[in-house]
């Protein structure tokens, strides 16, 4: 703690697990103990920021998360690399960053879709260790590859080792094979990775833990 959550997030679906019964994510947290939750929402009253995440956010909010939790927001903005850069400054040293959005199909439901590759380097070029790694359709059924399915999610964590100064911006990797660039990058294979269990990590656990579930219930959109 502290915990950020990017858009107030609701738990919707039917049949859920009765653990997983509550209004949102926030009463779930709270229900594990973690009770020191923000929220960043521009259009929901809920929250506790009312930030516009296509624009930089407050240097007070920098390195002030122990977790930070999309699930779904990112590919609404249309500033993609100011929001992203403000999650990854607003994350704290050691602590971790939960992304979850689309790389593939969901016509219509953002304004983006992502190049995995380009999200992957992106941690990797500023300082965030991938710690877990993964993907599914929107149903929730694993796949191995990103372009198997119609519908597509990364799941991906990051712990922040060291603070970000200049954001270093990926090139699409496809480009060096074409004109023959070396690069010393190590690819980041397509493998779940298991977390430790510190106080942090298992509430990330949980949280990917929640979204599995959810996903397997879900009817509509998320």
């Amino acid at each position: 703690e502290p915990f950020l959550m990017l858009g107030y997030q609701d738990i919707l679906g039917q049949d859920l697990p009765e653990d997983f019964r509550y209004k949102d994510v926030k009463h779930f947290l709270i229900a594990k103990n973690i009770n020191n939750i923000k929220a960043i929402d521009i259009f929901d009253d809920r929250a506790d920021l009312k930030y516009d995440l296509n624009c930089p956010v407050p240097q007070s909010e920098y390195e002030k998360y122990s977790t930070i939790l999309d699930i779904g927001t990112v590919e609404h903005v249309f500033d993609t690399r100011v929001c992203l850069e403000n999650y990854l400054r607003m994350s704290k040293v050691g602590g971790f960053f939960v992304l979850h959005t689309c790389v593939k199909g969901y016509f219509k439901h953002g304004l983006h879709v992502f190049n995995p590759e380009g999200l992957i380097d992106l941690f990797e070029l500023n300082n965030l260790e991938i710690v877990y790694l993964k993907y599914s359709t929107s149903e929730g059924e694993p796949v191995q590859e990103p372009n198997h399915g119609e519908d597509v999610l990364i799941w991906i964590v990051g712990k922040k080792l060291q603070t970000i100064d200049a954001l270093k911006i990926p090139q699409q990797r496809g480009w060096y094979d074409i004109y023959h660039i070396p690069t010393q990058k190590k690819i980041i294979k397509d493998q779940p990775r298991k977390l430790p269990e510190s106080t942090i990590k298992r509430a990330t656990y949980l949280i990917l833990r929640l979204i599995w579930r959810i996903l397997l219930k879900i009817k509509g959109k998320l």
